[in-house]
């Protein structure tokens, strides 16, 4: 969980300021707050879903599996890899942009 987090703020400290010279200051607000609202809602639903399972589960394949079956183990897998490619993507567009100013 917490390479998830340090991986979603470093994206975020990253990403914010890309996203806000390309959308503007009301839509990148807007798209802010959306995200945050998502953001806080899944972890919230993660939790209330971990306190009512019967068994003190700990990672995200335990708790999915104990609630939605084994497809749900592939659904995870899934979901880890594509925030860490989406977190990879972000970051070389970034550093590419950056750099291909610094070096000209």
């Amino acid at each position: 969980a917490l390479a998830l987090i340090s991986c979603n703020i470093g994206g975020g400290i990253v990403g914010i300021p890309f996203c806000f010279l390309h959308c503007g200051l009301v839509l990148g607000l807007c798209l802010t707050v959306f995200a945050c609202a998502i953001s806080f809602f899944s972890t919230y639903f993660l939790l209330k879903a971990k306190d009512n399972c019967p068994k003190k589960y700990e990672s995200y394949f335990e708790i999915g599996y104990a609630t939605m079956g084994r497809s749900s183990i592939f659904f995870t897998a899934g979901c880890i890899i594509a925030s860490g490619t989406g977190i990879l993507m972000i970051y070389f567009i970034v550093m590419g942009d950056t750099m291909s100013n610094i070096a000209a």
